[in-house]
């Protein structure tokens, strides 16, 4: 039996937007949920059981309101 994770997750990433991206089907999802403190990008993590993500930060971040 497998156990859902729901965990938060800190990059050493600043200005720019956490984006997940879907290796099975190429799809891109802009993430709106994150902070952006002291050189570090934090977000919401849900993986499915045996999943993973594919976390890039490849678009320039502006003016983000959390």
């Amino acid at each position: 039996m497998f156990a859902v994770v729901d965990t938060g997750v800190r990059f050493r990433v600043a200005g720019h937007i956490p984006e997940f991206w879907n290796a099975l089907d190429g799809g891109i999802e802009p993430q709106m949920l994150y902070t952006s403190e002291d050189g570090r990008t934090g977000l919401p993590l849900h993986p499915e059981p045996c999943g993973s993500t594919f976390v890039i930060f490849a678009r320039p971040g502006g003016l983000h309101v959390t």
